[in-house]
């Protein structure tokens, strides 16, 4: 995604219709397996997805396993590492806090504050009528 820097894509899918069995988890894909290199690198970027490799990482998210399985070619080699995680939503702090304060007016009856009162085009409009014809 960014060319020609170091810096490593992320990416986060953020719902707000979540299905109930995800209600209140998080799930953590580790998608640094699925990758083959490219015949010309973009900048420092030389790993690309294939549509094999967004399969299996589609796979995963919908599966909502803990400790999600995938089997990866590297090197010729078959292995089979830990790519799906679920946590709570309390693990990483997401909680939702209502704070409630009183409200806290300064009511005070003076001929500056009823001159104020006077001057206000909303406080003038509660005298005229606004009747339909």
């Amino acid at each position: 995604m960014f060319y020609n820097t170091g810096i490593f894509t992320y990416i986060w899918l953020v719902m707000n219709k979540k299905g109930l069995h995800r209600r209140g988890k998080v799930q953590l894909i580790d998608g640094t397996h699925h990758y083959h290199k490219m015949k010309k690198s973009l900048g420092n970027k030389r790993n690309e997805l294939s549509p094999e490799h967004i399969t299996e990482l589609v796979r995963l998210y919908g599966d909502f396993e803990q400790n999600g399985i995938s089997e990866v070619q590297k090197d010729g080699q078959t292995e089979q590492p830990i790519c799906s995680k679920i946590f709570d939503n309390r693990d990483f702090g997401f909680l939702k806090i209502t704070v409630e304060r009183p409200l806290r007016l300064n009511f005070q009856v003076s001929q500056e504050r009823l001159a104020l009162l006077w001057e206000q085009s909303a406080f003038q409009n509660l005298a005229t009528t606004k009747k339909l014809k």
